[in-house]
């Protein structure tokens, strides 16, 4: 039989076991819960991308000099050109663009001036319609020149008033138009610039009006425009 110092030992051997075994268990727990409850590792995180943030409208307002027009008889060369200059007048013309990079942007714009031909009853109206290029050469303490281009359509409408419209019948025609550009745009606000620049503008020559069975062809119409302008950043 077990004397009662053996039976002391055994106890003491045991609560030992017992203690040991709760300390280890008490360490786990405190390793599982350091697993469960540790900081969530930091993910990366990505800004949201800002769709159609290069989206731009524009508005502009041009002084258009006087010019010199030529026209001539369809298939009468013999008989020379006619020459009248044109009042100087004001075109107008808006757009929706997109800056595609730092340095390239393109819009299309909608553009209407009026021509009149100094001391004859004859006037047309021009509208057009333009696809533009242009590169900013960089900013500058808050100015970006640049270059550009342009190609589309003009409807150029003839009236003739007065005795003459009697016999003289204006034409309707649309043509096509092209377009260099140059100027710098000045910083106003983070989404709005000032647009100064220059403008020549070239459309292809067509029929102007009728004198009976004859044909009154112009010999092509050249504008030089200074423009001002407005852009704004939108959505």
């Amino acid at each position: 039989m077990m004397n009662k110092s053996s039976f002391t030992s055994l106890h003491k051997a045991v609560i030992a076991v017992f203690a040991l075994s709760a300390a280890s268990g008490l360490a786990q727990a405190a390793d599982l819960d350091q697993v469960l409850y540790a900081t969530p590792v930091e993910q990366d995180v990505y800004k949201p991308v800002e769709i159609g943030s290069g989206w731009y409208l524009r508005g502009d307002i041009a002084y258009v000099p006087s010019d010199n027009v030529k026209a001539r008889l369809k298939g009468y060369n013999l008989l020379g050109e006619g020459r009248g200059d044109t009042k100087a007048t004001a075109a107008y013309s808006g757009g929706v663009g997109y800056q595609f990079t730092d340095n390239i942007r393109g819009d299309v714009t909608v553009g209407y001036r009026k021509m009149t031909v100094s001391r004859e009853p004859v006037e047309a109206g021009i509208w057009d319609v333009m696809a533009n290029a242009y590169y900013d050469i960089g900013n500058f303490s808050g100015v970006t020149p640049y270059v550009g281009a342009g190609l589309g359509m003009a409807k150029v409408d003839y009236k003739v008033h007065g005795p003459v419209g009697e016999y003289i019948n204006g034409r309707d025609t649309t043509r096509l138009q092209w377009a260099l550009m140059a100027g710098a745009a000045i910083d106003v606000t983070e989404n709005v610039k000032l647009d100064f620049g220059y403008r020549y503008a070239r459309i292809s020559s067509g029929d102007a009006g009728n004198i009976g069975p004859l044909t009154i062809t112009d010999n092509s119409l050249e504008s030089h425009q200074i423009r001002a302008g407005l852009r704004m950043t939108t959505w």
